[in-house]
């Protein structure tokens, strides 16, 4: 799987939602977030999936939406999936898993 990282302002949440009710986008695993907790304005949109699929999103995404680096998305995949597995890890305590 691969995957790749936006970033846009508030003010254009309308572009990104219309962004991800594409048929294409929609099949993809899409977390987002608030830019802030990443050190980045805005928020952030992450979006992961199969690597055709995801190389199609350049031609798919609207101007709003601006490609972080590979460097900086590459921090940001990590530190999410971090707190993914520690939410997940947390609920298996809680429930005894």
């Amino acid at each position: 799987m691969v995957y790749v990282v936006y970033t846009y302002e508030k003010a254009n949440e309308k572009d990104a939602e219309e962004f991800l009710k594409n048929d294409t986008v929609s099949r993809l695993t899409v977390v987002k977030k608030d830019g802030a907790a990443y050190g980045l304005s805005g928020n952030i949109l992450m979006l992961e999936g199969n690597e055709d699929i995801v190389k199609k999103l350049k031609e798919l995404k609207p101007d709003s939406l601006k490609e972080v680096n590979a460097e900086e998305a590459e921090k940001i995949h990590h530190a999410i999936k971090n707190e993914n597995e520690n939410a997940e890890s947390g609920m298996g305590f809680i429930f005894g898993d």
